[in-house]
């Protein structure tokens, strides 16, 4: 039986979520998944908070494109992202915490991020995402539209295809780091740093508020 998680053979399936009931129907289908991917795609040239244009969820087998900009019920999704069991696999992810509190409220509790993971187990420290990729798995990703507009509609089949790659490596990343870590027994250091960063992620909040104490 092939293993999902060390084939790449083929691409993840991608689908478009673009409506309430799409949503809806995919946080119900989520519930009981231990782990997702998650990644976010925001806008933030003339505006001081980023504007969010999309959120990319992979539970390693299938990739799901949730176009924020045709929806606005997201309790189901922050119900899912916020579950105290789900482990949200991030790379880098300050930007990614800030946007989703701003936009949608939502705030994770259970991370692990690759980026300080592949950094513990002597992988390399402060690695990008692709850089981090084509280390592992010797897999070059297209960064032609790292800065193109996320804002306009419909996205082109590039956009999407470079959006699902930035999620499509994360859970085979998780398992092999997760293992190192286990191996070189620094797991509890994990633990140590993603509490640091969600911290952090909460003082930054408090920080960029400020300005409502301020009369007048």
């Amino acid at each position: 039986m092939t293993d999902p998680v060390n084939d790449f053979s083929m691409p993840a399936t991608q689908h478009w979520v673009a409506s309430n009931q799409q949503l809806a129907a995919l946080c119900q289908q989520l519930q009981s998944s231990p782990s997702l991917a998650i990644d976010t795609e925001f806008m933030r040239t003339n505006t001081y908070f980023p504007k969010l244009a999309l959120i990319q969820l992979s539970d390693g087998e299938q990739c799901w494109l949730i176009d924020v900009l045709e929806i606005d019920e997201f309790a189901p999704l922050k119900a899912l992202l916020e579950g105290p069991e789900l482990v949200l696999i991030f790379h880098a992810p300050g930007e990614d915490f800030e946007v989703l509190d701003h936009a949608l409220s939502i705030v994770p509790n259970n991370i692990f991020d690759t980026q300080v993971a592949a950094g513990l187990v002597n992988i390399g420290y402060s690695m990008g995402y692709a850089r981090l990729v084509a280390h592992v798995f010797d897999i070059e990703l297209g960064k032609e539209d790292t800065r193109s507009d996320w804002m306009i509609r419909p996205l082109s089949e590039r956009q999407k295809r470079y959006a699902a790659d930035d999620v499509l490596y994360l859970h085979r990343l998780y398992k092999i780091l997760s293992d190192k870590l286990v191996e070189q027994q620094r797991h509890s250091w994990l633990d140590e740093e993603m509490l640091g960063l969600l911290e952090v992620a909460a003082q930054r909040k408090k920080a960029a508020d400020y300005y409502l104490r301020v009369k007048g």
